[in-house]
Parts: structure tokens; sequence; C-alpha cells
């Protein structure tokens, strides 16, 4: 469960970075704290069910 848990991590943190610099010709769009938050609790999810 934990490894399901990283790989969603990862593409979240993936496409945060992509939408920030504007990957792949897009606009470039500011990182609001509701996002943040939800991959920082995604990522308190991960140690948690780590343990």
């Amino acid at each position: 469960m934990t490894m399901f848990s990283v790989m969603i991590l990862g593409q979240l943190i993936a496409a945060l970075m992509i939408d920030a610099v504007g990957g792949f010709g897009l606009q470039p769009r500011n990182l609001d704290p509701a996002c943040l938050l939800a991959v920082g609790l995604v990522g308190a999810g991960v140690v948690l069910s780590n343990q």
C-alpha cells in the first residue's frame, strides 16, 4: 500500500513542478496553499503508513 502512495506522491510533486515552470509549453501557474497542503498531507500519510 505504501508503494502506491509513494507513486501518487511522486506524480503530484511532478505535476506541481510542471505547473510552476510551465512545462510542455503550458502557461505557468502559481502554486496555491491548498495544493501544497494536499501534497504535504499525502506525504504525511506516506510517512505514517510506513511506520
